[in-house]
């Protein structure tokens, strides 16, 4: 996978790189074989096996501004383009990271939720399950905290 990140900042380029080191590491994926996700019928190891061969591949940044300065959306996926909220710039590395593994490989590799505000279920689905995973992981690696 390669981003293509069309916004000029440390914190989202630091994120960027955390993604593309760490995304596919096999201590991870085989975490995330263990797993039962909501919204598909693919058992984990099928779902580690998409995350492995990765998303499409060059994924694009791009900036938008949401039109509620209250909207906690962080961003969303369109046509293998994350649009980012430039509202929610100042998260932190491992934040933007968590959100960069929802986005670009939980939706990049053709899983979905719920739209709207998230339920249990939907927390439960690939995007954000494994996005959560994703940023435990890389605490427990010691490459942020």
């Amino acid at each position: 996978m390669k981003i293509i990140c069309t916004i000029k900042d440390k914190k989202i380029e630091d994120s960027c790189n955390v993604l593309l080191t760490h995304f596919n590491d096999q201590d991870f994926l085989n975490m995330v074989c263990l797993e039962k996700f909501s919204y598909t019928n693919d058992s984990g190891v099928e779902v580690a096996r998409r995350i492995k061969i990765g998303p499409i591949a060059i994924q694009k940044i791009v900036a938008y501004k949401t039109k509620w300065p209250w909207s906690s959306v962080l961003g969303y996926y369109e046509n293998n383009t994350y649009f980012l909220n430039t509202r929610k710039m100042d998260i932190s590395v491992l934040d933007r990271a968590e959100n960069l593994f929802h986005e670009l490989v939980g939706h990049g590799c053709g899983y979905t939720h719920k739209e709207g505000k998230q339920d249990a279920e939907s927390l439960n689905s690939v995007p954000y399950k494994s996005g959560e995973m994703f940023k435990s992981y890389i605490k427990s690696i010691g490459v942020l905290k």
